[in-house]
């Protein structure tokens, strides 16, 4: 195409040239088609230019850099804790320090951070601090928490006034409870008869 615009620029002037010499020879007629058809290979060169510049125009596309990033620490590891919605379980309990829960199309839940304690009579309580991150409100959040030895489950709201629980219970190999309009930050235990690595499942409605 550049090899194209280059000779077109170059035989335009000269056809262009070349007529006036014929209308001043006394070839009119001729003298303004050669005119005509300089011209026109003038504009058809300025559009091959203009193509030329819109297709390397869409050819520059932005590029984003990623950079992903990594938090440990050195604190003591404890069992693993997974927490996880929508089928994504990210484990964050091994190190104590990990990136919490996978970023979810919002309301989501965040993880604070979390901790566990060795009780006397040999079971285990595992703590986990979160916050539902939400423009509003959602309707309710359902938290599972799933291991094969689990004794119970509490989620307790860190802050004052009312706070509206739904159906929760206990199966064989997991506990749930609901939250109706949950908002603000919660306290996940999960206490269980022995060490353990344990999973948390929510869902919001």
């Amino acid at each position: 195409m550049e090899v194209a615009v280059f000779w077109l620029v170059i035989i335009g002037p000269i056809f262009i040239g070349l007529a006036g010499a014929i209308w001043y020879g006394g070839s009119k007629t001729p003298a303004l088609w050669v005119g005509f058809s300089g011209i026109m290979l003038l504009l058809f060169a300025g559009a091959l230019q203009l193509q030329q510049f819109i297709s390397n125009s869409s050819n520059l596309a932005p590029k984003e850099h990623l950079e992903e990033k990594k938090m440990t620490d050195e604190k003591p590891s404890y069992p693993a804790v997974n927490i996880g919605s929508g089928g994504n379980i990210v484990t964050f309990g091994q190190s104590g320090g990990q990136n919490v829960i996978n970023q979810a199309p919002k309301p989501d839940l965040k993880k604070l951070n979390d901790s566990t304690r060795q009780n006397p009579d040999g079971s285990q309580s595992i703590s986990i601090l979160t916050e539902v991150v939400a423009p509003y409100p959602p309707g309710s959040l359902s938290i599972k928490a799933i291991g094969p030895d689990i004794l119970d489950l509490n989620v307790i709201p860190q802050r004052t006034g009312p706070s509206i629980s739904g159906h929760s219970g206990k199966r064989e190999g997991y506990a749930f409870t609901t939250l109706m309009n949950p908002f603000g930050q919660y306290m996940i235990v999960v206490r269980t008869s022995k060490p353990e690595a344990i999973s948390i499942e929510y869902e919001f409605q």
